[in-house]
């Protein structure tokens, strides 16, 4: 099952696709900047979260352990200076997004170890040994 929302900002098309299944959709910014795609899986020993992107860097991503879940954050802002016969100014943008992605209870957040690599990272959370 598919849900879709699309409006239109200031001229920019912004589509935000929500997935009801294991690959999740979460951002596309404007002009083709940043998409986020996540994707789950399990195993008897793991959980596993796949989080593949495009249009940033692993280090602009970051993956926070945080009471039964992983918060997800992106942030970038730029700043540019301009300068012409009237003078100088200055413009600039920014981007963020932020998500909370569930972990089942067995989960032991306290091991999750990331793995990066250019357009994804992987997130692996053992269960716990009981």
């Amino acid at each position: 099952m598919k849900l879709s929302l699309f409006c239109h900002c200031r001229g920019i098309l912004l589509s935000l696709a929500l997935l009801l299944t294991t690959a999740t959709p979460l951002l596309a910014q404007p002009g083709g900047g940043f998409h986020l795609e996540i994707r789950r899986n399990a195993t008897p020993a793991a959980y596993y979260v796949h989080l593949l992107f495009q249009g940033a860097e692993p280090a602009d991503i970051t993956t926070v352990p945080q009471q039964g879940g992983i918060v997800i954050r992106y942030s970038v802002s730029n700043r540019q200076k301009e300068a012409s016969e009237r003078g100088v100014r200055f413009f600039g943008s920014s981007q963020s997004m932020s998500s909370r992605i569930g972990i089942p209870p067995d989960g032991d957040l306290s091991r999750m170890q990331r793995i990066d690599k250019p357009g994804w990272i992987q997130l692996i959370v053992p269960r716990s040994r009981r």
